[in-house]
């Protein structure tokens, strides 16, 4: 008798085994109705919308990747989730000399609550967001008419769901520098990219966020307005307005969240007028051309359900 050959094929049939239980613990864990995760379904030919999961394949795979689809809306293609956290940010956000005082950068001449910071981020940060922002391929954006988009976080009002290591770094980071409080940290982050010309009407964000909004920028600058009312947008003629220049930080909460709406014209170019608020002496009087430009919208966003990532997709 081969005992060598018997041991051999009582261990291949163990690991096999084990492979069906965990196989089947996953799919239990996809549908079962008691839980939050009953909303998670798997697809394999819909395309990418949204905001959890983690890479387990190589890029060869790309193409085959099974998808994850949240309540109807597909998340983003899961190798977008194996970028990783950025640590060197986190690590300088830490540094005391680097925290803010919102109250000291309320910009003049604008309503309560509006506060601008230049070069927030580092030439270096600024680098590596713009290159996790394109780690993922076409499916991972969302087409609008004048934008393009990636969400991560989940929908406000209707749940939330995880992030990438590099997202989660941005909310810490954001935390660490007193932009957000511990409570309110981050938990949903809206990445519009914008080409030359294109914009996003008058709109307020609503009871669906903690009111206080933080809007990173990066590439172009561009002119960005507030109004006190749609009516007023209508008049047109915007009479406050900032310049959010590349790597710079805008931030807004009580009446210029609560009492304003904000809108970016749909326009190539910016005349830095007298309603822009925080012109420098060298700026006024100019027109600056857009080009393509990059916007992290950072909030805390209230949902009922937060829904986990499926123990077959976790990498702690």
């Amino acid at each position: 008798m081969d005992f060598a050959k018997m041991l051999k094929e009582e261990r291949q049939k163990a690991k096999l085994k084990s492979q069906t239980e965990t196989k089947l613990e996953s799919n239990a864990s996809l549908s079962s109705s008691s839980s939050p995760s009953s909303l998670l379904q798997r697809s394999d030919d819909a395309r990418g919308r949204g905001e959890t999961g983690q890479d387990v394949r190589t890029s060869a795979d790309k193409d085959k990747m099974e998808r994850l689809v949240v309540d109807g809306h597909e998340l983003l293609p899961m190798y977008g989730y194996a970028v990783p956290r950025m640590s060197e940010m986190e690590d300088r956000a830490s540094e005391e000399s680097n925290k803010i005082i919102l109250d000291d950068m309320q910009v003049k001449g604008g309503p309560a609550g509006l506060y601008y910071i230049d070069d927030f981020l580092s030439e270096v940060e600024a680098d590596t967001m713009q290159k996790n922002t394109y780690s993922v391929d076409e499916r991972g954006w969302e087409q609008l008419r004048r934008r393009r988009l990636q969400n991560y976080g989940g929908y406000a009002g209707r749940y939330l769901t995880s992030v990438p290591g590099w997202v989660d770094s941005l909310f810490e980071v954001m935390t660490r520098r007193g932009v957000f409080d511990t409570d309110h940290r981050p938990n949903h982050l809206l990445l519009n990219e914008y080409k030359r010309g294109e914009g996003i009407s008058a709109h307020t964000d609503g009871p669906a966020y903690y009111p206080r909004v933080a809007i990173l920028s990066l590439l172009s600058p561009l002119k960005i307005c507030f109004w006190r009312s749609v009516s007023e947008v209508a008049k047109g003629g915007c009479t406050t307005s900032l310049l959010l220049r590349p790597r710079s930080l805008l931030v807004f909460e009580g009446e210029a969240y609560n009492d304003y709406v904000h809108s970016i014209e749909e326009v190539a170019e910016d005349e830095i007028d007298e309603s822009v608020l925080n012109a420098k002496e060298e700026e006024k009087g100019r027109v600056i051309k857009r080009s393509l430009r990059l916007s992290f919208t950072i909030r805390h966003a209230y949902a009922d359900t937060t829904i986990p990532l499926p123990a077959s997709l976790r990498r702690d």
